[in-house]
């Protein structure tokens, strides 16, 4: 099953590059992370976080009492793992 919603906040991104090549080298938009900058994307970091969350949550209500595997990226692991850890 594909759910949308549990997607990357740069998921309509015509190109992707990894955050670690990125860094190496020293390209704006890793400087624009680390100045906490969200100009370039399609949604604020709260609906990022807000969208993920409702996902996540509607998965583990939907599946009470199993298991289930959630295959994502680092910024949708990070935004739930803010919201459990307040």
């Amino acid at each position: 099953m594909v759910v949308d919603e549990v997607a990357e906040w740069d998921r309509n991104s015509s190109e992707y590059v990894p955050v670690e090549e990125l860094k190496a080298a020293n390209d704006p938009r890793w400087q624009a992370m680390l100045k906490g900058e969200w100009n370039v994307h399609e949604e604020s970091p709260q609906d990022f976080r807000g969208r993920v969350v409702t996902a996540v949550e509607r998965l583990i209500d939907a599946h009470s009492g199993h298991r289930i595997a959630i295959v994502c990226h680092g910024g949708v692991i990070n935004g739930y793992l803010s919201h459990i850890l307040g």
